[in-house]
């Protein structure tokens, strides 16, 4: 149960909420069709920070905690939620996928 948290988080919420923002094109008209209905302390919109997510921090430069940080509050007691319903659903399957079914994990 230890690795849905990292793999949930780093490797879907982080792009999924910097994505609009970052590619954002004229092309495609996101900035002025979509991006006015999406509320900026939900998403991490500085194109700054967006750069160095996407392209790399650089060596020896530190994480800029402070722009991630009220996004990653903001979506923590979601995350929070899916993560308890996960559990609860394992509980409750548990026996018929242990007992009844016999299923090797």
């Amino acid at each position: 149960m230890a690795s849905p948290l990292p793999s949930l988080f780093a490797a879907k919420f982080l792009i999924q909420v910097t994505i609009p923002f970052y590619y954002a094109t004229p092309e495609n008209e996101w900035r002025e069709r979509i991006l006015p209905y999406v509320p900026h302390w939900l998403m991490l919109d500085d194109p700054a920070i967006l750069d160095s997510f996407y392209e790399g921090l650089g060596r020896g430069r530190p994480v800029p905690w402070s722009f991630w940080l009220p996004v990653i509050l903001c979506w923590l007691p979601f995350v929070w939620a899916l993560f308890l319903v996960m559990i609860a659903a394992m509980v409750i399957l548990r026996k018929q996928w242990i007992v009844h079914e016999r299923l090797i994990f």
